[in-house]
């Protein structure tokens, strides 16, 4: 993926890796949203999703990672970040670290290490 890669491209890549995660039932299932901005890395592009459980309750946002292939997995925990500011910069360092090849701390009490596509562990 190149460094204009948007939310478009994403969910082209999910329906060419017959994934369903951008899925027009899915999303509504969960009250997702894809927020704009992407990251984009050497095996794929981290993003950022918010979700809402139901009406009564708030929308908290996930940051994401999708491969390749259009394989999307959950960075950190699912609904882990309470604002899309925070969420949105988590997805900025973690991209940035993938790039660099560094260790990135998710507020757990050791440092996961990024190597570029590899996903990080809960």
């Amino acid at each position: 993926m190149t460094d204009s890669a948007g939310v478009m491209e994403l969910k082209e890549l999910s329906r060419k890796g017959d994934r369903h995660f951008f899925d027009r039932d899915t999303m509504r299932f969960f009250d997702s949203r894809v927020m704009d901005r992407t990251f984009p890395v050497q095996d794929g592009i981290y993003f950022v999703t918010s979700e809402k459980q139901s009406p009564e309750h708030r929308r908290f946002w996930t940051v994401r990672f999708m491969d390749n292939s259009g394989r999307v997995s959950t960075i950190g925990e699912f609904q882990g970040w309470s604002n899309q500011k925070s969420a949105m910069r988590m997805a900025e360092k973690v991209s940035a670290a993938a790039r660099a090849s560094v260790q990135v701390n998710l507020g757990r009490r050791r440092p996961v290490r990024v190597r570029g596509h590899r996903r990080m562990r809960n």
